[in-house]
């Protein structure tokens, strides 16, 4: 199977792997706002995305959930990547 090697975001993505241990898609959603370039019309497209980064070995998933304070998510528990090959 050939991956989308088109990954919406990447310098973000790259920003925050480089930056962080651990991050979520929340994490990613504040830089993109921060940034103003466009959101995908579903917030679910962040996880999208974030495994299109993994699959092409940006990032990886982790088995640890965080938390976000973010009023609009009600705190729920969000799986943590960090970069690929920590």
């Amino acid at each position: 199977m050939k991956y989308n090697t088109n990954i919406t975001y990447k310098e973000e993505i790259l920003f925050l792997a480089n930056n962080f241990t651990l991050f979520t898609t929340d994490m990613l959603l504040a830089l993109v706002k921060f940034n103003n370039k466009s959101e995908p019309k579903d917030r679910r497209d962040y996880a999208r995305i974030l495994s299109t980064a993994a699959a092409n070995k940006l990032i990886s998933k982790t088995d640890k959930f965080r938390r976000i304070d973010f009023k609009e998510n009600n705190s729920i528990p969000r799986m943590c990547w960090t970069k690929y090959g920590n």
